[in-house]
């Protein structure tokens, strides 16, 4: 990377960087060895980004807008999948937007490695996926995302994961996901896709997701709990049980993810997550279950088969009473029904949802206020 205008400081506040090329090597093998940077940006070659990035840890992407970009925004990796060691990066209180216009494929922010965070961000008019993640105990919190997965998208969720089992300990929480989806087509605003595991969402607003339905749990182990879907579709699809699960572990591409780049059966995998000796389990009885409750659906149907064993959630077309839905403030009011039907339920701290301002962001932009977009 090299770039004459960018300004680096020890906290990496606003960055802004042009002329840069990025480039990405195969997608395994082993490292060049190098000693990686903290909190500073420099250049290095990988051969395995998808096990080991070395890159660096505590690094911030802070207060930054992107915008009406070829491609994607940000990729932000780091942390050591073999040893579940973390990398502290993060992205937080960035704007993005209009993304994709060369290579619609490229999601608005790419996440990978181990322990990295993106929180506060507000992502909108993206055509395919604002946030794809994979990797382990990455949390995801306090963003806004509206207006992603345009048509003529399809199978694709406006926060995306899949295939790997092994990618345990994610985090949604805290999201306000509004307006997502292709009515005609297979989109969601979060796709737990083709065998992921052991992710939880909990905390998160749904409101007016036009896809086929909120949330895809195409998995199992996950943890569904304290949401709220509003004028959306909250039907769940049922976790992959063991009449297929035992064949979908079987495939090579899964032996060689799970078995042989990483062990899932021995440490750190086998201690940090003791549950994942159940995805060898074979006994076509055994069950396949995610963890769906206290969960508030309002105008969004009942949430089907993929809640079969669920408990304590509340289905309701009676108004539970916001504080302003006009301006899409989906506070609970201190007498919401809610309070006295679900009394499991955890208030949503629904006003931190949001950018934030400080010094580097002294106002929000026009497209982070609470309003009904106007349409032709």
């Amino acid at each position: 990377m090299h770039d004459d205008h960018t300004t680096m400081t020890p906290e990496l506040l606003s960055l802004f960087i042009t002329d840069a090329k990025l480039q990405n090597g195969a997608d395994c093998g082993e490292s060049v060895p190098y000693e990686p940077a903290s909190r500073e940006l420099g250049s290095a070659l990988y051969n395995d980004p998808a096990w080991d990035r070395q890159a660096g840890t505590n690094h911030r992407v802070v207060d930054c807008d992107f915008s009406h970009l070829g491609a994607g925004a940000i990729v932000l990796g780091g942390g050591n999948r073999k040893t579940l060691t973390p990398g502290g990066n993060s992205v937080e209180n960035c704007h993005i937007h209009h993304t994709g216009r060369l290579d619609g494929r490229a999601p608005a922010i790419s996440i990978d490695g181990v322990g990295n965070r993106e929180a506060h961000c507000l992502i909108h008019d993206v055509p395919l996926s604002g946030v794809n993640f994979v990797g382990n105990n990455h949390v995801i919190e306090f963003n806004e995302l509206h207006h992603i997965c345009l048509p003529p998208t399809h199978d694709m969720g406006s926060v995306y994961t899949g295939r790997d089992p092994s990618a345990q300990g994610n985090v949604l929480r805290y999201n306000f996901l509004h307006h997502i989806g292709n009515p005609d087509a297979s989109t969601f605003a979060i796709y737990l896709d083709d065998g992921a595991c052991g992710v939880t969402v909990s905390g998160n607003v749904f409101y007016k997701v036009t896809g086929e339905r909120a949330v895809h749990s195409w998995g199992n182990g996950h943890t569904i709990r304290n949401n709220l879907f509003i004028a959306s579709r909250a039907s769940l699809h049922p976790p992959l049980d063991n009449t297929k699960w035992p064949a979908y572990m079987a495939e090579p591409v899964r032996v060689l993810w799970m078995r042989k780049v990483i062990d899932v059966l021995q440490p750190p995998y086998s201690t940090r997550y003791p549950h994942l000796a159940q995805l060898y389990e074979k006994d076509p009885n055994f069950p396949r279950r995610n963890t769906v409750e206290n969960n508030v659906s309002f105008r969004s149907g009942d949430f089907g088969a993929g809640a079969a064993g669920g408990k304590n959630n509340l289905v309701t077309d009676e108004d539970p009473g916001f504080v302003d839905a006009d301006a899409m403030n989906f506070q609970l009011r201190t007498n919401s029904l809610v309070w006295a039907k679900l009394p499991g339920f955890q208030r949503i701290p629904f006003e931190r949802i949001r950018l934030y301002t400080n010094d580097h962001r002294p106002t929000l932009p026009e497209s982070g206020n609470r309003r009904e977009r106007r349409t032709k």
